[in-house]
This record gives structure tokens, sequence and C-alpha cells, in this order.
């Protein structure tokens, strides 16, 4: 596959979030295993890569939809400079809240092909701490507004302020 790149010099952390760093060669803020509430995103620099969806596992976009990781390992993208992005959910007793975003890069060789493998393993992956251009801004919060209600992303003022700075 070609080699993906950014190239684009607009790059910012989102505001409000929570903060993520590198102590020790460990990324603070990374969850431990994927949390069945939350949702995660991988954005490249021109497109969204996968989703992942409770009971759905990783799905990888394919040009013409998303299909599952596992059954087009030929469509993940071998190298390049990726955002893994975590949509934190709140508890059902809090209304099911979209409550912030975390961001982190993922730049290893060969790291997303552990997508057809194992869910989380991309976790292992991560080799620091992310930040989103304005185009995958754009990318991520185009998702968004497929994915959730009006209403959601409504009360989630400080991600959509995050996304559309």
């Amino acid at each position: 596959m070609t080699p993906i790149t950014v190239n684009e010099p607009s790059i910012t952390e989102i505001p409000g979030g929570p903060r993520i760093g590198e102590v020790g060669g460990v990324v603070e803020g990374l969850p431990k295993r994927l949390e069945y509430r939350n949702r995660y995103f991988i954005v490249g620099p021109d497109r969204m890569i996968a989703i992942w969806e409770p009971g759905k596992s990783w799905q990888i976009n394919i040009g013409s939809g998303f299909a599952p990781a596992r059954k087009n390992p030929e469509a993940i993208p071998d190298q390049g400079v990726f955002a893994l992005v975590e949509l934190v959910i709140g508890p059902p007793e809090a209304d099911n809240r979209l409550e912030t975003l975390k961001v982190f890069k993922v730049s290893i060789r060969g790291a997303l092909t552990s997508l057809y493998r194992d869910e989380g393993e991309i976790l292992h992956k991560v080799d620091g701490p992310g930040q989103l251009t304005k185009n995958q801004k754009n990318i991520l919060m185009s998702r968004l507004q497929r994915t959730f209600m009006y209403e959601a992303l409504a009360e989630a003022e400080e991600i959509r302020q995050a996304l559309s700075d």
C-alpha cells in the first residue's frame, strides 16, 4: 500500500478533554480495554479508516462502506500516522451523554493490521498522545452526525466546539 503522511500544519488539541500525556514511556489516559459503552474511531489524514461499536467488532472502510476487518484485511493500511479516538459515553444514569473525546497517535508500521486479529490489540499499538488536524475533525464530526441523534450532539457542547475549531 502507499504510505500515508500528514502534511497539514493545523493540528490542535481537543480542549476540555482529559489530559493525555506520556510518563516513562507509558501513555496516560489510554483505556486498558475497549469499553462497551464507548465508541472508537481510527481516522487517517483524509478518511475514516475504521470504527468499533459494541457487538460489531472493528469495521474497516472498504471504500463503499464499512465491513468487518476480519474479512477484509487487505483493506487495512499498513503504514501511516493515524488518530485513535475514544468517544467516552456516560453511564445510563447520566442519560448516556457524550462526555469527551480522547485522541491517541498510532504510527507504528503495521499497527492497524491488529484490527483483524483482536479487538483490543490496537490499544497496545498506541505510541503517544494524539491530535487531530482540521480535516480529521471534519471527518469525525461528520461520522458523529450520522451515528448519534441531533439532541445527543446538541448536549455535547465541548465535543462540538472542539471539532469545529
